[in-house]
């Protein structure tokens, strides 16, 4: 039977009051009884009958529905923990450094200001300083680089488009060596391609979600989408959504890269997605189609269609299609 944990990232207390404290969310004074017994018996991984076992003296039923609760809520977890809970924790520790903690990052003048902190941020006080010669970019791609919000919805992509778009991810050999075009952390390659074709966008396909293939270079169909894959992205990038032709899910599966590194494949997997992503962007300019990097969406109104195991976790979406110019 799967061992479940408590996922690392959750934090829980009981207050003064009595009050059991979960991830910031208030439970009955009854279940405080169950702590911190019940945290140490997760934290090393236990059972579910297991658990059960250990609190034969307390209403059971009432501690088979906490359990339940914490399993909907991802507080018990029996895989990886997705890569953004893990990381939304580091909120609270950079609050009290975080000028803008409480303002409305969304408005026009603290995006401007926040940007400009960003790109024009001093790394280190220096008392020499080198400047290097003013090289001129060759590659018009790179020079070129740009994120496209508006697709043109009246021209269909070619299926030799998505075809040589996706060939920057295949496997090839040189010289009897698995040879890719872009870096991955010990060769492994542990990102999964999801790409949801739209109704009538790419030629000769069918609409719906496939997995690429890297080492046979094919897609296999996943399954049917329904319309509310909409309502996964938040409002602002759901036009860009409407109007392209395909989009490309990044999934990091664990089974891949945490047999050699452990936890640091986390780590490393995020790199090789950034080196994915900044592989297709190119790519896609040679194309001549245009891409959009997603940076925020709600996978989870999704999930389901993915037919992921346990340790296969969501990262990133591009958008595609031709651009209107």
């Amino acid at each position: 039977m799967d061992k479940f944990y408590w996922a690392p990232s959750i934090l829980w207390t009981i207050r003064d009051t009595g009050t059991l404290i979960i991830n910031g969310e208030e439970y009955s004074e009854s279940l405080s009884g169950l702590f911190p017994r019940f945290y140490f018996l997760t934290a090393k991984g236990v059972t579910l009958s297991q658990l059960l076992s250990e609190f034969q003296g307390e209403d059971i039923m009432a501690v088979r529905k906490f359990i339940n609760t914490l399993l909907d809520k991802k507080v018990l977890v029996n895989g990886i923990q997705d890569l953004f809970d893990l990381f939304s924790s580091q909120t609270l520790l950079f609050s009290q450094y975080n000028p803008y903690t409480g303002a409305l990052v969304y408005s026009a003048e603290v995006k401007r200001e926040i940007e400009e902190q960003a790109l024009r941020r001093e790394i280190v006080e220096a008392d020499y300083i080198l400047s290097l010669d003013d090289v001129t970019l060759q590659n018009r791609y790179e020079i070129e680089r740009c994120s496209t919000r508006s697709f043109n919805m009246e021209k269909t992509v070619s299926f030799h488009q998505l075809s040589a778009l996706l060939a920057i991810l295949r496997e090839r050999e040189n010289e009897g060596r698995r040879k890719y075009c872009y870096a991955s952390g010990g060769g492994l390659y542990p990102i999964d391609f999801y790409i949801f074709v739209k109704k009538d966008r790419v030629e000769s396909l069918t609409e719906g979600l496939y997995a690429y293939v890297p080492y046979s270079h094919e897609l296999h169909f996943v399954s049917t989408i329904s319309p509310d894959i909409e309502d996964s992205h938040y409002f602002d990038n759901r036009n860009i959504f409407r109007q392209s032709a395909f989009s490309i899910y990044f999934v990091f599966n664990a089974a891949a890269a945490m047999p050699k590194y452990g936890g640091l494949a986390c780590m490393l997997g995020l790199l090789d997605c950034g080196a994915a992503m900044h592989a297709l962007n190119i790519r896609s300019l040679e194309c001549g189609l245009g891409s959009c990097s997603i940076g925020e969406m709600n996978f989870h109104k999704i999930s389901r269609y993915f037919k992921l195991d346990v340790n296969q976790k969501y990262l990133h979406c591009m958008e595609f299609g031709l651009s209107k110019a």
